[in-house]
């Protein structure tokens, strides 16, 4: 359970608390591009990376 913790803050730092919980179950990176892009406007690049790195992460925990 704390690794899970661990992953989501790291998530949360990056795009905000509500963005993990809408994208989770996305089914494919180029969809949860779409939709930070939707919430946030531009996004950077870099910034999407990690975050699709966390997600997957917490995919598998």
């Amino acid at each position: 359970m704390e690794q899970i913790e661990k992953v989501v803050t790291q998530a949360h730092c990056l795009f905000g608390e509500p963005s993990i919980f809408e994208v989770f179950d996305l089914p494919s990176h180029q969809e949860v591009i779409q939709k930070l892009t939707e919430f946030y406007g531009p996004v950077d690049v870099g910034k999407v990376e990690r975050y699709i790195d966390i997600l997957d992460q917490l995919r598998f925990l």
